[in-house]
């Protein structure tokens, strides 16, 4: 009889060992597929950093285009402001 509970203890501890040295490789390869704290916190920084840059940027570029828009504007008034005066200033002027 001692061998039958020796051969179903053996078993069991086979299994067990099994199961051990699986959960242990799970992990193992669980836990190197997955991104350090100390990555993640890298990877925001470096994203606000990007987004504030980017934030920057983009208000660079709002500015200039309001400044160039402004200066169309400035333009478009000065033609105007010629046009209206085109026959003004040519009205002295001998017509054939």
């Amino acid at each position: 009889m001692s061998e039958t509970n020796g051969g179903i203890n053996g078993m069991f501890k086979q299994i067990i060992v099994g199961i051990a040295i699986a959960a242990v490789a799970g992990s193992a390869a669980f836990a190197s597929t997955r991104a350090a704290s100390g990555d993640v916190v890298r990877v925001e920084v470096e994203s606000k950093l990007r987004d504030n840059s980017m934030l920057l940027e983009l208000t660079r570029l709002r500015n200039d285009f309001h400044q160039e828009e402004v200066q169309q504007a400035e333009f478009r008034a000065e033609v105007r402001g010629a046009l209206k005066n085109w026959d003004k200033r040519f009205a002295s002027l001998p017509r054939n």
